[in-house]
């Protein structure tokens, strides 16, 4: 029903052939149905007999053969990238390459912190002559710049545009603009950075909407209230109002541009 963290990984130093694995941390199972799980793998031929009982030092078994029964779908993209895919990509794993000459090499223990993941496992300078684990870097793209930006840009339209409303309900004195300018800065800062948290790292566009929508709630709340009680310039009433019309603004608003997270 809901987007599914995935992990693109690209492989980097390498230029002999190899089948590309990642392990997780699970116990070797009896199933007669393991043969079939080789159908999500992205090459027609699955090392099934090393696999099968291929366990590392770590208890790190085959994520394809041992997912737990979900679906482990694993798609070759480019040369030597790769899209590890529904069910879901772990939070943890390993990454195993097998070369033609049983030689095996595998990653440290990777982290997934990204929803949508994109990694590199840099092999570069590595003895690929033998076998070797815990070797080479791998490392997850974190787009600090696009984020941070997006994160400034959201912040300051929606409280230009409650400032805008402001203006539209006759407010004209400094302080009543410095008040919710400020307010707004608290609160909206807050709710984006919760918003991008939950579309970043937990379920996408489908998790900063269910963060928005919670997190509004509480918001017309706290300001509607705030409101009623600095907002001084004009009736408490058209205060109250100010703050539902404001925020269901920029509710809308932010409902609207979700996609540009």
């Amino acid at each position: 029903m809901f987007p599914k963290a995935t992990a693109r990984i690209e492989i980097i130093g390498v230029d002999k052939p190899y089948k590309f694995e990642i392990l997780v941390k699970r116990g070797i199972i009896v199933d007669e149905y393991l043969e079939s799980r080789v159908d999500n793998y992205y090459d027609d031929e699955f090392p099934f007999e090393f696999f099968k009982s291929y366990v590392d030092e770590d208890g790190y078994v085959s994520r394809t053969l041992y997912s737990g029964g979900a679906p482990a779908t694993l798609r070759k993209e480019g040369e030597h990238r790769y899209l590890v895919g529904y069910y879901s990509a772990p939070d943890e794993f390993k990454i195993i390459l097998l070369f033609e000459d049983d030689v095996v090499i595998t990653s440290k223990v990777v982290k997934r912190r990204m929803f949508e993941s994109k990694m590199t496992f840099d092999l570069t300078g590595v003895d690929l002559s033998s076998s070797k684990s815990g070797v080479g870097v791998v490392t997850e793209d974190i787009p600090y710049v696009p984020i941070i930006s997006k994160f400034i840009i959201r912040v300051v339209l929606t409280i230009l545009v409650e400032l805008g409303i402001l203006a539209l309900f006759s407010y004209r004195s400094k302080r009543s603009f410095m008040l919710v300018g400020i307010s707004n800065l608290v609160t909206q800062s807050l709710l984006t950075l919760f918003m991008f948290i939950a579309h970043y790292t937990w379920m996408s566009y489908f998790g900063a909407l269910i963060i928005l929508i919670i997190g509004e709630f509480f918001v017309f709340l706290a300001e509607m209230i705030f409101y009623g009680l600095k907002l001084k310039e004009h009736k408490k009433g058209r205060a109250v109002l100010y703050g539902f019309v404001a925020n269901l603004a920029t509710l809308l608003l932010s409902i609207f541009t979700i996609a540009f997270i």
